[in-house]
């Protein structure tokens, strides 16, 4: 069987999710890694793990989420999903896509429920993200932002950049969701895209937030270390994920 998940083009980015319009985010990597030679491994879907024919998924544990656990700025073996494998000498299988929202995993899930994983950990992507899937899969997804009333100021000084005005038309098509409103409407779907995992792996599955973006329905909440930072200056460094492993395994045993 030929597995296909959605369409990503991480493999061609150097540091990818490295976006220049963010200033949380740089190309200059830290002074303190400036010597090191890191890896990062795509397979031919663009996804950091190995090519999908040679996974046993029953025997894995999937790793899904954004940029956080697809480990921008770090090596291969600094990712929580390869040190969650050390400790319970088990594959993990990264899934995970910079950028992306939950109804993205979601879409991928419900491809590999058959394939029948040991166990799913999902670390929900920030709750104002949304993604428009193609009517053809192999094409480009459009990974999106909506945007609630304390989002407003940034998404006005969004605007203004050259390379967002194509993506105008498509976030007016978000205005049936009254996003917005003084209340965080958004975090209705979120629930709607856990629940529907949860529904689909039962206890089999967990769901993990990052900082301030830890909200309902989360069931663990994780923190990156305030001085550790991967090499893009813009995400949780190697500590951190060493952290999240601890945490993880400790949630599933």
């Amino acid at each position: 069987m030929t597995l296909i998940l959605a369409k990503t083009t991480s493999h061609n980015i150097k540091f990818p999710g490295t976006y220049n319009y963010f200033s949380a985010h740089t190309k200059k990597i830290s002074k303190k890694y400036k010597q090191d030679n890191i890896t990062y491994t795509f397979n031919s879907q663009g996804y950091r793990c190995d090519e999908f024919e040679n996974i046993k998924w029953n025997e894995s544990i999937l790793a899904l989420g954004c940029s956080y656990t697809q480990g921008i700025g770090l090596d291969d073996k600094e990712c929580w999903s390869y040190q969650l494998q050390k400790k319970l000498n088990m594959p993990v299988v990264n899934l995970a896509q910079h950028g992306t929202s939950i109804f993205y995993h979601l879409y991928n899930l419900e491809i590999l429920h058959e394939l029948n994983p040991k166990f799913v950990i999902v670390q929900i992507p920030d709750v104002h993200r949304f993604t428009i899937f193609p009517t053809d899969i192999k094409k480009d997804v459009r990974n999106l932002g909506w945007f609630s009333i304390s989002h407003s100021t940034a998404f006005r000084r969004l605007l203004k950049k050259k390379e967002f005005k194509p993506a105008l038309q498509q976030r007016s098509d978000f205005y049936f969701m009254k996003v917005w409103s003084e209340n965080d409407t958004h975090l209705q779907y979120v629930r709607f895209a856990v629940n529907y995992i949860k529904t689909l792996y039962k206890d089999r599955c967990f769901f993990f937030g990052i900082g301030t973006n830890c909200q309902e329905p989360y069931l663990i909440q994780m923190h990156a270390e305030v001085y550790d930072q991967a090499r893009d200056l813009g995400h949780a460094g190697p500590m951190s994920h060493r952290n999240w492993a601890n945490q993880l395994s400790h949630a599933i045993f």
